[in-house]
């Protein structure tokens, strides 16, 4: 399987995969400016990550998992992303 992306950041992270253990994952997002108030009474929208796929590496095949993955732990990786990217970690 050739994995095409364009405009992405890429972020390593382990995920546990149960019966098969930790395994190294790339985490691909795009980068979102957030926007600036137009008026004092609105808030900004933040930037943040926006987490287009997670790749993992398997009996040497690489594998999208990204739709295996609920919503939650898709949320907490772009949360990484973020972090990495701002340079917090």
């Amino acid at each position: 399987m050739k994995t095409i992306f364009h405009n992405e950041h890429v972020y390593e992270t382990y995920l546990d995969m149960g019966v098969i253990g930790e395994q190294k994952v790339e985490v691909y997002y795009h980068w979102i400016n957030g926007s600036k108030a137009v008026n004092c009474m609105d808030a900004p929208d933040p930037s943040g990550a926006d987490v287009v796929a997670v790749l993992a590496w398997i009996d040497g095949k690489e594998i999208d998992i990204t739709e295996l993955l609920n919503a939650n732990l898709l949320d907490d990786l772009a949360y990484e992303c973020t972090e990495d990217y701002c340079g917090a970690i």
